[in-house]
């Protein structure tokens, strides 16, 4: 990874957006550096005229069509994508069919949406490197949404990534230590379950996680690097709630 994060967060230069990464010019994983299993029930995923890569997909696409079997027929339905902003977040949804195991014939059309922001840092040199993303949302498969945050590879798996919600600020490291904080009672943490070029936690959110996350104003993402020092990176909730909660657009 280019540049040091940690030094990035001490000067301040985060930048935000709630575009999806292909739109930041980001780089994208290949899909055999970054599936995410988050699949309960096999499904089937068809599109028409392209084959969506069965890896996070970058964000360019969805963190929630991951780890399933995806194809291309002539006889699903075409693809159609659709961006909407809402504050500092994104609500991206797919047009997509989705055919269960044993099943003959896909079922029928359906969107898949899910809301993300993404996070960059400003290096010393003028460069700018993507620091956090996260997204929440569901397959229509399954009845928990969840969250899926991606963070730098260079992270210590075994602390995991923690959500604090009602919190902002930032906690700068300590010299020759990392930020400690006290766990509260609405952390949300997540486990990291694969790494490649970025390194990808997720979490299935239980009902009372998702309201608190709706009514909350604030929150702070909080990960450790391997060289000891945590990053705790403040996360707007501007918009989260009317990203996850509004109709996805027709077109």
């Amino acid at each position: 990874m280019r540049g040091d994060p940690v030094a990035s967060m001490a000067t301040g230069r985060i930048s935000r957006s709630a575009q999806t990464v292909d739109r930041l010019g980001g780089p994208a994983p290949t899909p055999s550096s970054e599936p995410i299993s988050i699949q309960e029930k096999k499904t089937r995923i068809m599109l028409k005229h392209r084959q969506i890569r069965a890896s996070l997909m970058a964000i360019t696409g969805s963190m929630f069509l991951a780890g399933l079997a995806l194809a291309q027929s002539d006889d699903a339905v075409p693809a159609s994508d659709t961006t909407v902003s809402y504050g500092d977040w994104s609500q991206h949804c797919m047009l997509v069919q989705i055919q269960k195991e044993g099943d003959a014939e896909p079922g029928k059309p359906q969107r898949i949406c899910e809301v993300t922001q993404t996070l960059n840092a400003q290096q010393k040199d003028g460069q700018t490197q993507r620091l956090l993303t996260i997204a929440v949302g569901k397959l229509p498969a399954t009845d928990n949404y969840r969250a899926v945050v991606q963070t730098p590879a260079n992270v210590d798996l075994r602390t995991g990534v923690t959500m604090s919600l009602g919190d902002s600020s930032i906690d700068e490291p300590t010299k020759g230590d990392a930020v400690t904080a006290m766990p509260k009672p609405n952390d949300i943490s997540l486990t990291y379950v694969t790494c490649g070029q970025f390194c990808t936690a997720d979490i299935a959110l239980s009902d009372a996680q998702l309201m608190e996350l709706k009514k909350t104003d604030s929150a702070a993402v909080t990960f450790k690097m391997m060289n000891g020092k945590a990053l705790k990176v403040p996360l707007s909730m501007k918009g989260f709630k009317a990203a996850l909660t509004a109709a996805p657009p027709v077109n």
